[in-house]
């Protein structure tokens, strides 16, 4: 099996498992996702992100989808931030994780909030770790 790419200050639109062969994102793709202040996780088209939103009392965290080759916002699911005294500049540090078997989205959130996403955005379910776990 073939090494994974190393770590490199671009991203990466795809990866072959099989040849190890990899293909950068477009400019104008990239461009967003760094406008963001993010890097992405890349599956197939699509780039997901982890970020917040709004300020003071409308701050929320959100799960990004956009288009790898375009930049475009595919699709966007906000959630509260319970609890937290997180500062908004670190909201979003983890990126979310794809299943390549589903295509679903997962990000955990800096309140504690674990969501898990269908490949279009749909809510599948939420958890909040911090209420259940402590």
């Amino acid at each position: 099996m073939p090494t994974p790419p190393p770590s490199v200050s671009c991203m990466i639109r795809s990866w072959d498992i099989r040849t190890g062969t990899t293909g950068e994102m477009t400019l104008d793709a990239a461009r967003k996702a760094e406008s963001l202040g993010l890097e992405g996780v890349i599956a197939g088209d699509h780039v997901y992100l982890l970020n917040g939103t709004g300020k003071g009392a409308t701050l929320q965290e959100r799960v990004m989808c956009l288009h790898a080759d375009t930049g475009k916002l595919l699709w966007e699911h906000k959630f509260t931030l319970h609890s937290s005294d997180v500062p908004p500049h670190r909201i979003g540090w983890a990126s979310p994780v794809v299943d390549r078997d589903t295509g679903n989205v997962y990000a955990f959130g800096g309140g504690g909030t674990l969501v898990a996403l269908s490949p279009a955005g749909k809510l599948l379910w939420e958890r909040s770790l911090a209420e259940d776990f402590g």
